[in-house]
């Protein structure tokens, strides 16, 4: 969509950062790449490492991530491109 008619709220979009990373599987959620993932903290951390000890789906190991952001949200840090 050109930048003519559209707000300048709509113009720095997450859709529109280099740092979005839209999720393949649903187009209305994506994640923040704008620095590197953060630890997640749990009020019980030994017993989260227990569970997931359990499971066998690696992906459930991983305690870091990117923050989860929708198309529309925007933040102070937006700059226009693609994703390098």
């Amino acid at each position: 969509m050109s930048g003519a008619g559209m707000s300048e709220e709509k113009r720095t979009a997450c859709a529109n950062c280099r740092f979005f990373d839209r999720d393949a599987g649903d187009e209305n959620t994506g994640e923040c790449h704008r620095y590197a993932p953060s630890v997640r903290f749990y009020r019980d951390m030994q017993a989260e490492i227990r569970w997931l000890e359990t499971h066998d789906d690696p992906s459930l190991a991983n305690l870091s991530h990117w923050p989860d952001v929708g198309p529309s949200d925007w933040c102070g840090e937006f700059e226009i491109g693609e994703r390098c």
